[in-house]
């Protein structure tokens, strides 16, 4: 085992914990150690787990001198510490759930040294989802394309948490692709949240064989809970997918030349931050069209034009030919098109927005 080392060791397996100790462990560790693991799951919907089963390091106040600690991280930016250890010959686990990085540093001076520690990080289900879509099952000891769970499996019974977080501004919808949650006393369930946790407001709790209708949350967050039924069944995939805001759409003219008017959402007032509308325009074939921004629209200045645009396309694909991209000046001047085909694409990734389009 390296010690000092900046690899990540990512995780694929729930059948197997990765076992890991401080360097000369049982025998006594050395002087002027600085090491450090970090921990990611490589299988979505699962965090690291970590249980030290002994520890054994020279004990001081504030755990000044030798020391294990131990952070979480959701980015693997910025680490939350969930403080240092530096107990004497203990056998009490202590364990440890990543969100979804888990990183352990191991620090030694240089006077007295003791016996070491030794743990083992192995795959939980729950933990953090920031990916726009995805999909939630049970355990995959319980997955029956997978070979069956010896009886008395740590995760036979396993409750779990997830967390799913998406862009501010979208909110998320959930669909049961399917459920298989049946208990003969007391049956298992998947309990979903319009918040961050158990304690924000419940949107359904669901069990039993029905799919039920797909629904979705109020906000950019969401905590699900699965908790399973110990006398029955235990089965469930739930797919979730971040949602925009309504807007945009298919427009299909006709050749009576009336205009169409499309306006970006709450206009004339600020649209809602995180905003993507996307409008599609056809005309008879033959026919060109012309785009004219209303009102004297101004967009603010922005670095590559990536925080608030409007974008326009010769055509109704995203790699058409582009006819404008702009972000720094006002929007006074008419488009006209050569072809019958025009897409039509307002975004803004800010909270200082400045206005809408018409």
């Amino acid at each position: 085992m390296y010690c000092g080392g900046h690899a990540t060791i990512r995780l694929n397996s729930t059948d197997t914990a990765f076992n890991f100790s401080s360097p000369g462990y049982p025998n006594g560790y050395t002087n002027g150690l600085n090491c450090s693991w970090v921990f990611q799951s490589a299988l979505s919907g699962y965090h690291p787990y970590l249980s030290f089963d002994f520890i054994d390091l020279e004990e001081t106040g504030d755990c000044l001198a030798d020391f294990v600690e131990v952070f979480t991280s959701a980015d693997l930016a910025s680490w939350k510490s969930h403080g240092r250890i530096c107990t004497y010959g203990i056998r009490v686990p202590r364990t440890f759930d990543g969100t979804p990085y888990l990183k352990v540093e191991f620090r030694t001076d240089y006077y007295q040294n003791r016996t070491g520690f030794s743990g083992a990080v192995m795959l939980r289900c729950g933990g953090l989802l920031t990916d726009p879509n995805g999909v939630i099952t049970q355990p995959k000891s319980l997955d029956p394309l997978l070979p069956g769970t010896p009886f008395g499996r740590r995760d036979q019974f396993e409750e779990c948490n997830w967390n799913i977080s998406v862009r501010a501004g979208r909110t998320i919808e959930f669909t049961f692709e399917h459920i298989n949650i049946i208990g003969f006393k007391s049956a298992g369930f998947v309990a979903v949240m319009n918040g961050i946790d158990n304690d924000s407001p419940l949107l359904g709790r669901y069990n039993g064989t029905e799919l039920p209708s797909a629904f979705g949350t109020g906000s950019n967050r969401a905590f699900v809970q699965y908790v399973p039924s110990r006398t029955g069944a235990n089965r469930f995939r739930l797919a979730y997918r971040e949602v925009g805001i309504e807007c945009g759409g298919d427009i299909v003219l006709n050749a009576q030349y009336k205009p169409t008017v499309i306006t970006t959402p709450n206009y004339p007032e600020i649209p809602p931050p995180h905003t993507e509308c996307i409008w599609k325009v056809l005309a008879p074939a033959g026919q060109v069209l012309w785009v004219e921004f209303l009102d004297q629209n101004y967009l603010p200045r922005s670095a590559q034009c990536k925080t608030e645009y409007v974008q326009l396309r010769e055509g109704l694909t995203s790699n058409a030919p582009e006819l404008m991209h702009s972000c720094t000046s006002d929007l006074s001047k008419r488009i006209v098109t050569s072809s019958n085909a025009v897409s039509v694409k307002y975004f803004n990734d800010n909270i200082d927005r400045t206005s809408g389009i018409k």
